[in-house]
């Protein structure tokens, strides 16, 4: 139960460093969204319930440069 904390950390650190790049572009498309409008990435639709939180991955692209997740977590 308590070894996918880390794993859950890791996902809101990752979220949380792209957060201010993409509230920065709000006038214009992020990046991830043309890349994924572009076809690039996979449509992963998984989901994992630890206690009473769920967490969706819905989609996931990476390069040499980066690494894009799209996910929800609902209590």
């Amino acid at each position: 139960m308590l070894k996918h904390i880390p794993a859950l950390i890791l996902c809101f650190l990752l979220l949380g460093s792209s957060l201010a790049r993409i509230q920065a572009q709000d006038d214009q498309k992020s990046p991830l969204m043309l890349l994924r409008e572009a076809g690039f990435g996979v449509e992963l639709d998984q989901t994992q319930t630890v206690d009473d939180t769920t967490v969706t991955l819905l989609w996931a692209y990476t390069d040499v440069n980066q690494l894009a997740l799209d996910l929800t977590v609902s209590p």
